[in-house]
């Protein structure tokens, strides 16, 4: 077989392809130390994509912590808010339970009132009556004598 190797000197082909594997083990060495640098980079990534997930994840735990107690305060303040209702309902009723003795206490005091002017104004009525009667009575007795 007529290679190009087979062509040239002995030294010089050999010197060539000394030269030739000497550039592609630098190349080779560029390519392992670019793989490397780009290993180290990925790690680095790997490492902050952990820590970030780590940070989300805590702040997750503290949201789910905040969330249930916020739901228990609700909870809490929604039993609260029915136990204020209830008081509520129960006032309300008490309230008109007085409107309405208040009510039937002030129709029997009206009633008392007049039947207290009536009262007073037959009183009068009769005292007047007894007065004409008298003066009648008197002048009666002067006219005897």
């Amino acid at each position: 077989p007529n290679s190009f190797w087979t062509l040239l000197p002995p030294q010089v082909a050999l010197s060539l392809q000394v030269t030739e594997a000497k550039k592609k083990a630098e190349e080779e060495a560029e390519n392992v130390a670019q793989l490397e640098e780009s290993r180290k980079k990925l790690l680095k990534d790997v490492e902050t994509l952990q820590r970030q997930v780590e940070e989300l994840q805590a702040a997750n735990d503290k949201l789910d912590k905040s969330k249930k107690k916020l739901q228990a305060e609700l909870e809490d303040s929604n039993i609260d808010l029915e136990t204020q209702r209830a008081k509520v309902l129960e006032l309300e009723k008490k309230q008109r339970n007085f409107d309405k003795v208040l009510a039937e206490e002030k129709a029997v005091s009206e009633q008392i009132a007049q039947e207290r002017d009536a009262a007073e104004r037959e009183a009068r009525e009769k005292e007047t009556r007894v007065l004409s009667l008298t003066r009648e009575l008197d002048e009666m007795m002067d006219k005897v004598e």
